[in-house]
């Protein structure tokens, strides 16, 4: 068994553990997109295509293989804790510090790695033991956001307490004793990163029933608490650049390659176009096909790809490939009643993702297997709809 197919069976093993005991982990990690590189020092969180990537050295998850679960609880830590959120400090003093800062708040609660620990004022005074050189809680604050933690730690850095020399721990990927790589944090603006933490901890506690372990119910309650403000042409893009990228779909008929049974693994489907369904019953005004025109136009410009729009009332009036440019030539082609399920499935046969543009003044449509569905609602729309749809896929609505 080489190096990396000992790394795989070690995450899988690692899986498993947090399947049995702590689901709530496990079903956050099992979202996040996961590879491994040989680029990366240790292991790393950072936001990607609309979610969260997991990436790890191989080598550096064997060496520390009998702290393996630790180190994905950590990652999961740093999404709790909003630090994926955070924008590091230009001068490489405050970000170490702010390094420390983050891993001092979350490894205090971690059994395997707390033995490992020294407190975060000792890591910034060069006076952690060798044998315990990760960072550990503050000593002087009890139960610390990170904020405070980083505040408590500058204060000894600008009293003169330490060198810049001593400070050396804490996931900048370039010192000893690092435990993870911050470098990929706060590449997404916040109101982006906030409405993907959302998604993925809300999955995770709905999956595990609300079974979370000791000591971060608090900071899920916030996540999920919090309002987030979607911007409905961010997730648009977000979900139009899924498309591209994003061309694979699980299935149990193929073995997960690094995770082994019973992970399912992944089949890939290429996408050329981008399918587009649009409402074109009479309740639609004409006023209101053009602003479907024009972020389908949007659409195109993102992904320099063409569209399959699909136009229909009742049933399908028409079946059309258009470029960025032909989209200026756009014809309306019914204006009848409303049923949103034949274009649907018509759309679905080139296409696992599906836009549909509509108002909403129809009955719930099926989502075609191994489909994913977005509508995109008028400012004026069924309420209802808007509510039950979200049962069968992302919905949005363009308020402006």
């Amino acid at each position: 068994m080489d190096v990396k197919e000992e790394a795989q069976q070690i995450l899988s093993d690692s899986m498993l553990y947090l399947y049995k005991y702590e689901p709530f982990y496990a079903y956050m990690i099992a979202q996040m997109r996961i590879r491994q590189s040989d680029d990366m020092p240790t292991l790393a969180v950072g936001y990607e295509g609309g979610t969260i990537k997991l990436v790890y050295n191989p080598q550096f998850m064997v060496n520390n293989k009998k702290i393996a679960i630790d180190l994905l609880r950590h990652e999961c830590g740093h999404v709790l804790h909003k630090h994926l959120l955070m924008k590091l400090p230009s001068t490489v003093v405050e970000t170490q510090v702010m390094n420390v800062a983050m891993d001092s708040v979350i490894n205090g609660n971690l059994e395997q790695i707390e033995p490992l620990t020294s407190p975060a004022e000792d890591i910034i005074t060069g006076k952690a033991k060798p044998s315990r050189p990760y960072v550990g809680p503050s000593k002087d604050l009890y139960n610390p956001t990170t904020e405070e933690v980083y505040k408590h730690l500058m204060e000894l850095v600008k009293k003169q307490v330490v060198s810049a020399k001593g400070i050396s721990i804490g996931g900048s990927g370039n010192s000893s004793g690092n435990l993870d790589d911050h470098s990929m944090f706060g590449n997404i603006s916040e109101a982006e990163g906030a409405i993907i933490n959302k998604a993925i901890v809300e999955q995770a506690f709905a999956k595990s029933k609300g079974n979370v372990p000791h000591g971060i119910s608090k900071l899920i309650e916030s996540i999920l608490k919090a309002h987030t403000n979607v911007n409905w042409r961010q997730e648009l893009r977000k979900f139009s650049g899924q498309a591209i990228e994003n061309g694979r779909y699980r299935t149990i008929t193929k073995p997960n390659k690094k995770y082994g049974y019973p992970f399912f693994g992944q089949r890939t489907q290429y996408t050329g176009e981008i399918a587009v369904y649009v409402d074109v019953s009479g309740s639609v005004s004409d006023e209101d096909l053009e602003k479907f025109v024009g972020e389908m136009h949007n659409i195109s410009k993102q992904t320099g790809l063409r569209l399959l729009v699909v136009q229909g009332d009742t049933e399908v009036s028409d079946v059309s490939r258009y470029s960025r440019n032909k989209l200026k030539h756009f014809v309306r082609t019914a204006c009848g009643g409303t049923e949103l399920q034949p274009g649907i499935d018509a759309a679905a046969k080139a296409s696992r993702f599906v836009v549909v543009f509509t108002d909403g003044y129809a009955s719930l449509p099926q989502a075609p297997k191994r489909t994913k569905l977005m509508f995109v609602l008028l400012k004026d729309h069924s309420k209802q709809f808007a509510e039950d749809a979200k049962q069968i896929g992302k919905v949005v609505v363009m308020n402006d």
